[in-house]
Parts: C-alpha cells; structure tokens; sequence
C-alpha cells in the first residue's frame, strides 16, 4: 500500500505536503467529510486571481450532512459507535424538522436543508450545526499547527475569518484543489474506505457507498440470457411459485436481484432470477429467507447454466457470465451443471447464507414472502 504522502500532487504550496497527514489515526468520519465537502464546493467556485476565496460554514456541514446521509441511511454502512456524524443524523432525524427518505441522494439533503423554515432552522443550528463546527474546523488544521510558517496565510489549506461562519482559502490553495480536485478527492475516498472497511467487514462494494449517483446498469443483456431459457425450457413459474406466463403465452418477468442490488452493489448474473413483476415490487431491497429458497434458486440457476452450455455455438456475453458465476462459486460452469442436488445447495448456501446474516446485520429488513404473496392475490 503506497505511503498517504505519495498520493499527494506536488505543488509551490509549501503546506500542501502536509495533506498526507491529516487523515492519520482519524476515529470520526466528520474530517474525511469535511475535506470532500470542502473540495467539492472549491471546485464548483469561479476563482479570481489572486483573489482568496470564501466559503460559508452552513454549507459546508450541510454538503457534510449531505455526503454521510447516503451511506448510512441508504447504505445502512456504519461509521463506528461513537461518531459524531452520525450522531448528527440520528438527531436530525429525531428532530422530525425535515423530511427525508433513506433513499434520499445527497441533492435531495441538501434542499431540504435549503428549506428549512425559521423555527426548523433554530433548532437545526442549535443541535446540528453548532456541535459540528464546535471542534471540526480546528481539528482538521491540527498538521498545520505548531509551525513557525503558520501566520502564512498560504501554509495550511484555510483560516477562520473571525467570529464568523466563514473560512478563507488563499488564492494559492484554492488553485492548487482546484487543479488537483479529482487526485484528492480520490486521496480522500480511499482514506475514507480504509476508515469504514475496519468498521463495516464483509460488506461488498463498499466505495460505491461512499458517493452513490443513482445510476444503475441496464439489465436488457441478462434479461435476454435468462429469457431464452424460459422459452426453451417452457417455464412456468418463479421460485417463489408465482406466474411469469401471461394468459396468451408470453412470459413477463422482472429481473430480481436475489439479494437486494442496494446491498451488492451490482448485478452479476448468479444473484439475478426471474420473478413475478408485482412480487418483485413487494420484495424490493427486503432479505428473502435463504435457506427456504436455496433449493429452488439453485436448482434453477444450474439448469440456465445447463441450457446455455448445451447450445452449439457460444457467444461472448455468455462467456462474460460463465466468469461471473467461476469467480463467485470458484469452479467451472460445467462443474456446477453436473453437481449433485445437494452439493449444489450446500455450495449456494455457503455463498449466500453469509451474506444475508451481513445484510440483516446492516438493517436491510426481512422480507415477508406470504403477505407478499397475499397482496398479489388481492
């Protein structure tokens, strides 16, 4: 793992090297926070040469709020018991002062702050603003302290203006953020991954928790590479027993992610089944009890892998797939195919069953197959 120093640009900025430090023994998420709030906000700004550049307080801790309200309210990833970010968010929320969703991206946090009425706003700056920037602001230039070049106002990355809710970035820094914004924003989520992967074990995709941008992938490639099986294999159901065939012989499906996309944070084709459109509403990023639906999910998944490997001549996406499932089971498509029932199940179930203890012990909820299958009928 290369040294924190040697990820930090070179620069006429003689503080700049003193960036590799900042992140050292951190145990709150709020300074990793604070600097990508921070960077952002330099890199949306207009800089005027020579001129320093101002930012406001609120906004940065409303940017910081913002950031942390994705992983853990969507993500559900902790960010350790006595951290003071979250601590923040779990007040927030309790205030009841705005209205915000888990799945909530970080636009959406921050107009709501944006909205807040007079007496909201009070009580908003009274129990989250204050506690935040009580201590942040100073903790963060702790490098920078105790130098003989400290009155220079280009040797640590900003100042407080006063008494005020304002910090002043000179000119020399804030050119330097700007022109370095992606290799130091980049610096700081990998610093921030190492924080959280010491907090969150065994929680796949975890950087991709950190800044979540709602884009996902189009599922039309693994929905055809199922489809074709369907229709060749002339299924009828789901693993859940539910239809996927419509009166007139069509089949209509969604692509469901056996373990919620929210927690895998992909869609490789070993956690994909196809399910019954309204039944996959109801599951949503709810946990399936895994092993009531192992048998059927593994059963299912070797006779696609079977189908595909019987077809004469073999394309690339089929390929892409066989990999898919290669890396994850780790061994061969044509081993799985072959594999006795109940080495199947037991092998799905070692792969799964860890995950969905992971995933309940995140928060994800569980998900209540009979209602689901009620509320269909009704």
């Amino acid at each position: 793992m290369p040294d924190a120093g040697d990820m930090i640009p070179l620069s006429d900025v003689a503080g700049a090297v003193k960036l590799g430090q900042v992140f050292r023994r951190t145990t709150s998420s709020y300074k990793f926070l604070w600097f990508l709030s921070i960077l952002d906000l330099v890199a949306s700004r207009d800089l005027q040469i020579g001129k320093a550049l101002r930012l406001s307080m609120p906004e940065i801790v409303a940017l910081m709020i913002a950031k942390a309200w994705v992983p853990t309210q969507r993500f559900r990833l902790n960010f350790g018991h006595w951290d003071k970010m979250t601590q923040r968010i779990e007040e927030l929320k309790s205030l009841k002062i705005v209205r915000l969703d888990a799945a909530d991206d970080e636009h959406s946090v921050i107009r709501a702050l944006n909205s807040l009425k007079s007496d909201q706003k009070a009580k908003y700056l009274e129990e989250i603003y204050k506690p935040l920037t009580r201590y942040v602001p100073q903790h963060f230039l702790s490098p920078w302290s105790g130098s003989a070049e400290k009155d220079d106002a280009n040797w640590s990355p900003y100042r407080r203006v006063g008494h005020s809710d304002e910090i002043e970035i000179s000119y020399p820094w804030a050119q330097y953020l700007q022109e370095n914004y992606q290799v130091l924003k980049g610096f700081a989520l990998w610093k921030f991954a190492g924080y959280l992967e010491d907090r969150n074990t065994n929680v796949p995709g975890l950087n991709q928790r950190l800044e979540f941008t709602g884009a996902r992938g189009s599922l039309s490639v693994p929905t055809e590479f199922w489809r074709s099986y369907l229709i060749n294999g002339k299924v009828k159901t789901d693993i859940y027993g539910e239809p996927i065939v419509e009166s007139d012989g069509s089949f209509s499906f969604h692509l469901d992610h056996f373990l919620p996309w929210h927690f895998v944070m992909h869609d490789q084709i070993w956690n994909l089944s196809p399910v019954n459109s309204n039944l996959n509403s109801s599951k949503s990023d709810r946990i399936p009890q895994v092993d009531q639906f192992i048998r059927q999910f593994a059963l299912q998944q070797q006779k696609l892998l079977h189908f595909h490997l019987q077809r004469e001549q073999q394309e690339k996406t089929e390929e892409y797939f066989y990999a898919q499932y290669e890396n994850f089971f780790g061994c061969e498509v044509s081993v799985l195919t072959e594999m006795p029932e109940t080495s199947l199940i037991t092998l799905f179930s070692d792969r799964f069953q860890p995950m969905e203890r992971t995933a309940l012990n995140m928060g994800f909820e569980r998900w209540d197959r009979v209602m689901a299958t009620a509320s269909i009928g009704n």
